[in-house]
């Protein structure tokens, strides 16, 4: 239940589709979660486009500072993708797109055409972080409106913008010809510097405290495993995920001592699921590398879609499906950045929240 005094006045969230709540259900993109069995340990077996068996971390973090569920961005939006009243995003709306990169090029860009209230994309194009932010910032010209300048910038120096990003980037890297043109140090290079641009865009539209994860153990996932004897891990995919996680922690530490007013806490997933999955008797796992949902080799060769196969009791496992954590798991990672004392750095959320706010001009 809803507390009638929320800790922030809103989240905005930005990503992929780890934390996307259903802004791909509108797009003509291939990554849909918008039917069985996806959503089956959300309240009333609802599949409403998260890529989880049931609430995902904006969920869990959205109720810690006493929110509502915070709602895809185009289920509000009009046909062109525009939003024409800021009263429902005062708490906050959702911008993650399920296959979206940091860079453009991940899934080339996007192309707004009205199609009976939906926004149609050119090919397979999820909506880039570019195009995230391009959507904030008609938000932020409606609440300036509405609200007035000053009162505006101080909603949105209180709130929180939560961000997970990089991991498509780092699959497109390995599954597409992309190594042809980058060694992989100088296409790290170039997603931080792209994401440092992201966000001094969403600073100059009045954000100033950044909840920010790291990737995670991407050459672990189902999807991973499957092609490796053995089912281990993808140690190369690793090795670079964790590269990046290093320059995204230096690159937010100097945007903090260059931005007047920018906060941010950093989650290490990388660190946090590596210690699950070597303790994950403690969390009441049992199954670490197979999905819950899927067929073939450890649940990973199709997707989770109807016809795939369900394990019965889904806090068992790590994964849902070959690509997506469980509930389970974005529970405990909301546990330990809320309020934990591991994991996040320099500060948790709670304490990002108490931080005074500064809604100092760009």
């Amino acid at each position: 239940m809803v507390e009638s005094s929320p800790l922030v006045p809103a989240v905005y969230i930005f990503g992929d589709s780890l934390v996307d709540a259903g802004n791909n259900n509108y797009l003509n993109a291939s990554a849909k979660a918008n039917f069985p069995h996806n959503g089956v340990d959300f309240p009333h077996q609802q599949y409403t486009g998260r890529f989880s068996n049931g609430k995902i971390v904006p969920d869990f973090l959205a109720e810690e500072v006493s929110l509502p569920l915070v709602p895809p961005y185009l289920s509000l939006a009009d046909e062109n993708g525009r939003v024409t009243n800021a009263t429902p995003f005062r708490t906050g709306v959702n911008f993650a797109s399920g296959g979206f990169g940091i860079l453009d090029e991940t899934k080339q860009g996007f192309k707004k055409v009205p199609i009976k209230n939906k926004v149609e994309m050119e090919q397979d194009r999820p909506m880039p972080m570019s195009q995230q932010i391009a959507f904030y910032s008609s938000v932020y010209e409606y609440l300036v409106e509405e609200l007035g300048s000053d009162a505006a910038q101080a909603h949105l120096s209180q709130s929180l913008f939560f961000i997970v990003a990089g991991s498509n980037d780092l699959f497109a890297y390995y599954e597409t010809d992309v190594h042809k043109h980058y060694t992989p140090q100088a296409y790290v290079d170039l997603m931080v510097s792209t994401f440092e641009s992201e966000l001094k865009v969403l600073y100059k539209y009045g954000a100033r405290k950044y909840v920010v994860n790291g990737v995670g153990l991407l050459g672990c996932i189902p999807f991973q495993r499957m092609n490796i004897q053995g089912g281990e891990c993808r140690d190369e995919m690793n090795y670079w995920a964790g590269k990046y996680n290093t320059a995204l922690r230096s690159l937010l530490h100097r945007l903090e001592m260059e931005l007047p007013g920018f906060a941010y806490s950093y989650g290490d997933v990388y660190a946090l699921i590596s210690h699950v999955m070597e303790t994950p008797s403690k969390y009441g796992f049992i199954e670490i590398e197979a999905a819950c949902c899927g067929l073939g080799h450890l649940n990973a060769v199709v997707p989770c879609i109807p016809m795939a196969s369900l394990c019965p009791n889904r806090s068992d496992h790590l994964f849902w499906d070959p690509f997506h954590p469980s509930q389970k798991v974005n529970r405990i990672v909301v546990d330990y950045m809320f309020d934990g004392f591991n994991f996040t750095y320099p500060i948790n959320i709670k304490e990002l929240i108490a931080k005074p706010a500064k809604s100092i001009g760009y």
